[in-house]
């Protein structure tokens, strides 16, 4: 995951064999599931590694500036030695390696920065959720059909619901962040003409994710119900009337611009068993908020008599608390499911804050890993260009002592030395400023928010790297202004 694994295409490579042993299981329950992973591999060419492509660039900008300083060093040592080329070669060398690095620590700068409104963004961004209190509790049934697993899962959110500090309790399979699937192109079934004509006039599909909840499951996860209303128990314990609740982006794809409440679905595109609107949800988001918000149709988890149910062979459960510490609950919630039924297996518990910072895991490790390139670029444009004006002045001190003999002041001397850099640092911007316009495209893909050729974010970045490289320069004409004019005089 650190380097987008999650994110990116992946293959199933192996599964669980029916009768296996759920691994981490409290209860040792036998899962009958052969849907479960067992590994994946990941394509190091799809867009979720981006971060791989970013960690090569750096390693291969490494090498390069570890060959060129070889490089560097061995033809200054031979020219000291008068074996081949001169200083002046030496001095060239040393002022393209400076260009060189000023421009890649400008390039990555301009990328942290990136990175950085791309976070600040990806933060400001409204969830569709209230993450602050609530923590998700996955199950897994030894029986994937959940048509008759209501009984079971109301006792337990009653049970759950009496601890301490609970607030409100409610369970579904499709808890926002997680990355959850389900049935993630079920097609519904509608009784209205018109939206049929609607469908095939835009080129649509009739596909939406399709998941099964209870009561409570809205309050629980902090989903705001913008018309109508969530479910009740009433709903799932006599359900032959059928109910079910869409998502704005569900409402607003199949009947824009009407009212979707007592409209009618079928779930798997059926003709027989229709649910009736009751409320319309606010949007979520499957894994990250850089995505489009999920078209989602939220079933009762007590489906209409005779229909033929649900198969998803686990659900989550939501508590909301109020103690502070959510996950406080989760070992007595373990203990209960455990006392009500033993052949249920309790996985995972994450709390929804930690599930809404994960889904930022990808922009957050790729600007540490810029940002670690661009001090480490910055540092060595700065270096560089201190050793180059070092050099300049160890080669000029006969005539900066001359001028300071004739009574030249310091501070026309250090000048004049760092007049030298600019050239230096002005060049490097340039190549620095074309080479992150030619990037901007690839970046595009990469930031939230924000343009890649933002100018606020270039205008800073060529101050950032103008003073850190100035100061450098400035730094290293002390020795100019250090030198005797005897001394200098006495050397040439």
């Amino acid at each position: 995951e650190l380097f987008g694994m999650a994110d990116a295409p992946h293959e199933i490579v192996g599964v669980l064999e029916p009768g296996v042993t759920l691994p981490g299981s409290a209860h040792g329950a036998e899962v009958d599931r052969p849907d479960l992973w067992l590994g994946m591999r990941l394509d190091p060419a799809a867009p979720g590694s981006h971060s791989w492509n970013l960690l090569s660039l750096a390693v291969a900008f490494a090498l390069a500036t570890f060959c060129a300083w070889r490089v560097g060093d061995a033809r200054t040592a031979d020219a000291g030695r008068g074996i081949r080329g001169s200083p002046r070669e030496s001095q060239r060398l040393r002022a393209g390696m400076t260009v060189g690095q000023v421009a890649m620590s400008f390039v990555l700068i301009i990328a942290a920065a990136l990175f950085i409104e791309s976070l600040r963004n990806l933060r400001a961004t409204d969830t569709g959720i209230e993450a602050e209190g609530a923590v998700t509790i996955k199950t897994f049934h030894s029986d994937p059909d959940m048509s008759n697993s209501w009984p079971l899962v109301k006792e337990t959110i009653q049970g759950i619901g009496a601890l301490p500090g609970v607030t409100v309790v409610g369970a579904a399979t499709a808890v926002p962040f997680s990355r959850f699937t389900g049935h993630g192109c079920a097609q519904q079934g509608f009784d209205e003409p018109a939206v049929h004509q609607r469908v095939e006039a835009l080129g649509l599909t009739y596909c939406a994710a399709q998941a099964v909840a209870t009561p409570g499951y809205f309050d629980a996860v902090g989903i705001p119900m913008i018309r109508g209303r969530g479910f009740t128990h009433a709903d799932l314990d006599s359900p032959a009337e059928g109910v079910v609740v869409v998502s704005r982006t569900f409402a607003e794809r199949f009947w824009p611009g009407e009212n979707p409440l007592g409209k009618r679905v079928s779930p798997y595109g059926g003709s027989v068993y229709w649910y009736r609107v009751i409320g319309v949800a606010g949007d979520v988001f499957r894994s990250t908020v850089e995505e489009e918000p999920h078209n989602l149709i939220y079933y009762p988890l007590a489906p209409i008599p005779g229909d033929a149910g649900w198969y998803f062979g686990g659900i989550d459960f939501l508590v909301r608390t109020d103690t502070g510490t959510p996950t406080s609950v989760v070992p007595r919630v373990r203990e209960l499911i455990d006392e009500i039924d033993p052949t249920v297996a309790v996985g995972e518990a994450w709390t929804m804050s930690a599930l809404v910072d994960r889904s930022m895991e990808r922009v957050s490790f790729t600007l540490a890993l810029v940002l670690a390139a661009a001090c480490i670029a910055l540092g060595l444009a700065v270096i560089g260009l201190y050793g180059l004006v070092a050099y300049l002045v160890a080669r000029r001190s006969g005539e900066i002592g001359l001028r300071m003999a004739l009574g030249a002041r310091p501070g026309g001397v250090r000048r004049m030395v760092a007049a030298g850099s600019t050239k230096v640092i002005a060049t490097g911007l340039l190549i620095g400023v074309a080479g992150s316009l030619a990037a901007s495209a690839a970046m595009r893909g990469l930031v939230f928010g924000v343009a890649p050729t933002d100018i606020r974010v270039y205008a800073v970045a060529a101050i950032l790297v103008t003073v850190a490289t100035l100061a450098a320069s400035w730094l290293a004409t002390r020795r100019a202004v250090g030198i005797a004019p005897m001394d200098a005089l006495r050397m040439e």
